[in-house]
């Protein structure tokens, strides 16, 4: 779900939901792939480059461990909503609190290449996994 963020330079913040939930928020529009009916013909997606900045949910009390959402980019096909291809997957996302706000995280630059052939329309996701 979407919140309002504590940044006054962002519209809102994704929510991750409760531990053990995913939540997926489908990133903008979606990309076209080659005419082709053969994925033989289609263009290939080669690279992502992105940046983000994180909170990560509650303190816990002292003494009991917090495992920290974590966050990937996943292409999904628009005709069948089916995963194609994961692009990145982050590590636990820890120590930025939510409730014991200083602020969100330094911004996490992601530069990762791949091939995909992109004879379908696909979405681009971020699924977050708590």
């Amino acid at each position: 779900s979407f919140v309002s963020s504590r940044d006054p330079q962002c519209d809102g913040d994704i929510r991750t939901g409760r531990p053990g939930e995913v939540s997926t928020a489908i990133i903008g529009h979606p990309v076209w792939g080659a005419p082709s009916p053969s994925a033989a013909f289609a263009h290939d997606l080669c690279g992502l480059n992105l940046s983000f900045r994180y909170v990560a949910g509650y303190t816990p009390p002292a003494g009991v461990q917090k495992k920290g959402a974590t966050v990937s980019v996943v292409l999904i096909d628009v005709a069948n909503l089916t995963d194609v291809a994961t692009l990145y997957t982050s590590a636990e996302l820890s120590d930025y609190s939510y409730d014991d706000f200083k602020g969100y995280s330094p911004p996490i630059s992601v530069v990762t290449q791949f091939r995909v052939p992109n004879g379908r329309v696909l979405y681009v996701s971020a699924v977050l996994l708590r």
